[in-house]
């Protein structure tokens, strides 16, 4: 709710909790990967965006990359996406044009399969954050990709037919 004190209060606990975890061999939704949890941090400090959060929320979606890269098999595109999604938009709310674009083009390249819906609604949103820039080249092909991006998403499979 945008209440910084109490912010700072959870990511230090989460931080903390983080930094001395027992490792667990079995996931839970109370457990999750360094990787994951490093993106969930970056999606906090962006969401706050003060100066120093979006510093924190660029590092920790950088870690996040660096970890869900090197566990990829276990961890999935659509995380790794997420994560790049993040560090895309913390350059965006700083207002760094160049720098979103460079973190944003490795999502534009993802396969048509791995464009989940979640990816895909994402990147949609972090698009129309754009409007508020002033049209430049940079920003007019971003759009544009971003159009071409959503036009070519993941199909789900289909159900199976319905015996008589």
């Amino acid at each position: 709710m945008r209440d910084t004190y109490e912010f700072d209060r959870a990511i230090g606990a989460a931080r903390d909790a983080r930094d001395h975890a027992v490792t667990v061999v079995e996931p839970g939704v109370f457990r999750f990967s360094p990787g994951k949890a490093a993106y969930y941090a970056s999606e906090a400090y962006c969401a706050i965006g003060r100066r120093d959060d979006l510093r924190m929320a660029k590092e920790q979606a950088q870690e996040a990359i660096q970890l869900l890269t090197s566990d990829y098999e276990s961890q999935g595109a659509e995380l790794l996406a997420a994560a790049r999604i993040d560090l895309a938009a913390a350059h965006l709310a700083a207002g760094e044009v160049d720098g979103f674009a460079d973190r944003l083009v490795p999502v534009l390249d993802i396969a048509p399969e791995h464009r989940t819906v979640p990816v895909v609604q994402r990147v949609q949103r972090i698009g129309g954050d754009l409007s508020a820039l002033a049209l430049g080249p940079t920003v007019a092909e971003l759009r544009e990709r971003i159009e071409m991006f959503a036009l070519h998403h993941a199909v789900p499979p289909g159900l199976p037919a319905a015996s008589e």
